[in-house]
């Protein structure tokens, strides 16, 4: 009975204290795409992505019913990364919907708009508010219906002790008449959280200071659900860590909170959620320290003074650097390792298929084109027939020859090289029986296989990265040189190996086909993932540095197009190479047969 009353009123205390509407409640799951389009479209940066925020602890006053409560400390506040704009998970904080989201958009035209260059958070959220409502009046009926529901769910200032009310004086002030405050009242704690602005970025030590403690859904204990009373204590530190000042026989219970390094194992169980179920009191204090339940090494990560070396020797790149809005000259070195395999036969699994496949190639090869308005052909052209008739008719003085229809046959004349990434993330499972990189292997012997019949320049190479000063490419098979047991050695003696420098693989092979003397040029790329090697090129500097060698490749005269082979990275793909020029492989057993008739799209004349 008293369990129950205790949650009953646990309840009502909580839903009296928390402005929460779940019947209008608006997911960011739901908005993603359409908020993606709006950003940039309001001139937003392309490579922002979106992302969930934090729940953090917030140290700004709470009313009385959330001390009741105990509520009002954690709460998801809106904030720009070097990378992300993160909002909250949902947002129900208003009884309608339409304000719910309008919230949304708002937050995101807000971020379009906000330059941090220094100066405080208040000042730079009204700076961006005036200008964003300048350059879009329509949004200024919106924003004042938004600054209406957020006031009202805001403290009155009579209400506040007096620093406490200069402060909120001058938010609404501010959000009121975006512009008008141009000093802010110092307060000993931040205010309450302003839902229509952008928060500070806190560093990394205070954000986790500020990180609330795990709760049962963190964990993979499932037992956790009944209530655990506690009590809060001090940190004791690491005074007398393990010191038993009594005897350990007469130990019955566990009652008061001492600081122990508890060892992991890696088998995950519900140990701790049964050992914390039968104390009568749990004892929580504070920790500054970070814990991490996984530890993530990588013992051959260089030095972190040699990340912006500039190299002096091999084949050295540029590498674009977003921040900088420059390029870092000689910033990769290319190795070429040559890797003399022992040759080896087409296996028998793929003949069938490169068999058929090369015939539809063939075809292709043999196609004829018919062109109009040739002096000789097989057909008369029916358009000139016409217009000389209409011509005669008319007066007009009429051309002395007749024009024909002819279909001669056509020499293509292009130079494609296919690029694949054997990262080691291509050493997982496609399925029960095969890994990633046996499929990218099966996929590169069909398509040298293939593309021989259409007589086309090709060359295929792969690559993988560990650092700048690292990047492996792999040449399996070099313009003019002829297809066979060689080259099928080299691609079935590939390895997964490290991580994907895509930038610099995309320049060296680029310089590549810039070099052949066709007038087409094709750069395939066949990738598993996003940019990220272990140097800090992952996030939006990788992403930036791909889409820079990428324009530098359009720019040359070579068109790029991306076979992707992993779904999650297909929301970048839009943004590195177009919404045409990439394609999503959603079965990896199709690759082999897909990759020779994607190709024959692309260079159908």
């Amino acid at each position: 009975m008293e369990t129950w009353a205790g949650a009953l009123w646990d309840r009502w205390v909580r839903h009296l204290a928390e402005a929460h509407h779940p019947q209008a409640e608006i997911r960011l799951e739901s908005l993603r795409r359409p908020l993606s389009v709006f950003f940039r479209g309001v001139g937003g940066e392309a490579g922002r992505r979106f992302a969930v925020a934090e729940r953090r602890i917030h140290e700004g006053r709470r009313t009385w019913r959330e001390r009741l409560a105990g509520t009002g400390r954690l709460t998801e506040l809106p904030h720009l990364t070097a990378d992300e704009l993160r909002l909250p998970a949902a947002i129900a904080h208003f009884p309608k919907r339409p304000l719910n989201r309008d919230l949304y958009f708002w937050l995101a035209l807000l971020a379009a708009h906000f330059v941090p260059n220094g100066e405080p958070w208040w000042l730079a959220n009204q700076r961006a508010t005036a200008v964003a409502l300048a350059r879009y009046p329509a949004w200024q009926e919106r924003y004042d219906r938004l600054v209406a529901a957020s006031l009202a769910l805001r403290p009155l200032p009579h209400q506040l002790p007096p620093v406490d009310a200069a402060v909120e004086e001058a938010i609404r002030a501010a959000l009121r008449a975006p512009g008008s405050v141009r000093t802010f009242p110092a307060s000993p704690r931040p205010p309450r959280p302003v839902m229509l602005w952008l928060m500070p970025q806190e560093t990394d030590a205070a954000a986790a200071r500020r990180r609330p403690p795990p709760t049962a859904k963190d964990g993979a204990s499932s037992s956790a659900a009944a209530p655990i009373q506690t009590e809060a204590t001090e940190d004791p530190g690491s005074q007398h860590g393990m010191l038993l000042a009594f005897r350990a026989e007469s130990l019955l219970c566990w009652a008061e909170y001492v600081r122990v390094d508890r060892s992991l194992e890696d088998a995950e169980g519900d140990e701790a959620g049964r050992a914390a179920a039968q104390l009568e009191r749990l004892a929580l204090a504070e920790d500054s320290d970070p814990v991490a339940s996984r530890v993530r090494m990588d013992l051959e990560r260089p030095p972190a003074a040699d990340a912006d070396e500039r190299l002096r020797e091999g084949i050295l790149l540029p590498e674009w650097d977003y921040r900088r809005g420059q390029y870092r000259p000689d910033h990769c070195r290319i190795d070429l390792p040559r890797d003399e395999a022992m040759p080896a036969p087409l296996p028998g699994q793929l003949r069938p298929l490169t068999q058929r496949l090369r015939a539809e190639l063939e075809r292709i090869r043999s196609e004829r084109r018919p062109q109009a308005g040739q002096p000789e052909g097989d057909a008369l052209d029916l358009d000139d027939w016409v217009r000389r008739h209409a011509e005669l008719r008319s007066g007009c003085p009429v051309s002395a020859q007749p024009r024909y229809i002819d279909t001669p046959r056509t020499a293509r004349d292009l130079s494609c090289l296919l690029l694949a990434d054997v990262s080691l993330s291509t050493d997982a499972h496609a399925d029960d029986a095969h890994r990633v990189i046996d499929v990218i292997r099966d996929a590169l012997l069909v398509f040298t296989e293939a593309i021989e019949a259409a007589g086309d320049a090709l060359a295929v190479a792969a690559f993988s990265s560990l650092g700048h000063a690292h990047v492996r490419y792999h040449r399996l098979k070099d313009f003019g040189e002829r297809n066979g047991p060689a080259v099928r050695g080299r691609i079935l003696a590939l390895r997964p190996g490290d991580y994907t420098r895509l930038g610099a693989a995309i320049r060296h092979a680029a310089d590549r086909l810039a070099a052949t003397a066709s007038r087409q040029k094709l750069l395939l790329v066949l990738t598993d993932g996003k940019p990220h090697d272990i140097d800090h090129y992952d996030g939006r500097y990788g992403i930036e540095d791909t889409r820079r060698a990428l324009f530098e490749c359009r720019r040359r005269g070579i068109r790029p197009f991306c076979v992707a082979i992993d779904r999650e990275a297909a929301d970048v793909l839009p943004y590195l190479f177009g919404h045409d020029g990439h394609v999503v492989v959603q079965r990896l057993g199709e690759l082999a047969a897909r990759l020779p008739r994607l190709y024959a799209e692309l260079t159908r004349p």
